[in-house]
């Protein structure tokens, strides 16, 4: 149990606002009532109302942030120590049928650990950041212990959240579909703290 939520309180902002794999969910202790808010309601607004969502997302920000939970209790969702490294990526999405790959994007790196990795990335709008969310991605990540000082890793884009609310700027997570060794992960520690 990581949290209660009380009444006036605000459970899914971190779904609702950014594309990402949330593994937390809710259940009523008692007789509850309940207001729901489709994401396909808020599509209409933004020509209406632009500044809407911006509101909408420091309220939810104010009165329900799960994420404060997790850290309060001091449980982590990551199974493996994240290390901060510099450096730029180049993601491939792989197409849906896997028959081709798709688009190919560059991003700098912001940290890395043996299952996965994140980087920052800009994204031309919110709508094309959630059609990446559980995407196969194919990731190019420089490495001092790989051939060519490039490690070529699989993943799933399981975040993409804006790091900014009035910009394109957006920090990908990529979960790696093997984990890394720990020659390959020093690799990419190396390369990624070189510039230090």
């Amino acid at each position: 149990l990581l949290k209660v939520i009380e009444q006036g309180e605000i459970f899914g902002a971190e779904t609702f606002f950014d594309a990402s794999v949330w593994t937390v969910s809710a259940s009523a202790l008692r007789r509850s009532e309940i207001s729901c808010l489709p994401l396909s309601t808020t599509v209409d607004w933004h020509g209406e109302y632009p500044a809407l969502e911006s509101k909408l997302q420091s309220l939810a920000e104010r009165y329900g942030q799960i994420q404060d939970s997790l850290e309060e209790l001091k449980k982590s969702r990551r199974e493996h120590k994240r290390y901060q490294v510099e450096g730029t990526v180049t993601v491939t999405v792989q197409e849906e049928d896997r028959s081709s790959e798709g688009l190919q994007m560059k991003g700098e790196m912001a940290d890395v650990s043996a299952g996965g990795a994140s980087y920052h990335v800009r994204i031309s709008s919110k709508k094309n950041a959630r059609v990446l969310l559980g995407r196969e991605v194919l990731v190019q990540i420089p490495c001092r212990s790989a051939r060519n000082k490039q490690l070529s890793v699989k993943g799933i884009l399981m975040t993409v959240r804006s790091l900014y609310s009035m910009t394109n700027d957006y920090s990908a997570h990529i979960r790696f579909k093997n984990i890394l060794n720990n020659e390959e992960l020093q690799g990419i520690i190396e390369a990624g703290q070189a510039g230090r």
